[in-house]
């Protein structure tokens, strides 16, 4: 094989050790080395900024809580939480160029071998609470904008017919019973949930894993129960 030291490069075995000796000895000055044979016996650290970032969010949050108009059956409440991303400017090195990933992912812009993480400008979840004496239930709405797709193409990964993730939405149901003195005189719970109520599939990628995994989820459906009891 070839090897390339300082700009030269050759095949020759003769020609590459020559070239190992001279770029010991003259080559990196970070490097301090002692005696004919190259022992290296001080490396200094030269400080350099690597990757950099500015980041501008709005998060947000509100809540209402209001009684049952079913003849005063219980309470109701709904709550709202997300984030808005205005702007996400990353920076490889001082001086590569600024590229801003708000609403995107990917970038071939970074250089080869990274990728910047989906970043859906809007993020939200929705839930309605119901409560009534023993009895507990949520649903929620869980909501991510699309996202543009920027992945470099070419070689083993095709381009992304879409060129984009598209916004989804997950709900999710979960009930909550609580029952006191059924075993002793302690308290027990009994929570059934069901994750993915609709059973929605995310968006399939011609890209490594499939998926947009900062977004979705590969498993559909889910149900869990959980039983526990306080003494």
């Amino acid at each position: 094989f070839a090897e390339t030291l300082q700009g030269s490069s050759c095949a020759d075995p003769a020609c590459a050790e020559q070239l190992r000796a001279d770029w010991i000895a003259n080559g990196e000055e970070a490097i301090i080395r002692e005696g004919g044979d190259g022992r290296i016996t001080d490396i200094f650290g030269v400080p350099t900024n690597l990757l950099g970032s500015s980041v501008s969010t709005l998060d947000f949050r509100a809540a209402y809580r209001f009684d049952s108009p079913f003849n005063d059956n219980g309470q109701f409440q709904a709550r709202l939480q997300g984030t808005y991303m205005d702007s996400f400017e990353f920076q490889v090195n001082p001086l590569s160029p600024v590229v801003e990933g708000a609403g995107k992912r990917n970038s071939p812009g970074l250089g080869s071998g990274l990728q910047l993480a989906a970043l859906p400008k809007y993020r939200a979840n929705l839930s309605l609470d119901y409560a009534l004496k023993n009895h507990y239930t949520r649903l929620t709405a869980r909501y991510h904008d699309g996202v543009e797709d920027l992945t470099a193409t070419g070689g083993i990964r095709p381009q992304n017919s879409r060129g984009e993730v598209p916004a989804e939405t997950y709900w999710d149901l979960f009930y909550t019973y609580t029952a006191e003195g059924l075993v002793g005189d302690g308290t027990t719970i009994l929570t059934v949930g069901v994750t993915n109520l609709f059973d929605t599939l995310p968006y399939a990628l011609e890209d490594t894993g499939g998926i947009e995994q900062m977004l979705d989820n590969p498993f559909g459906r889910m149900l869990t129960v959980r039983l526990s009891h306080e003494f």
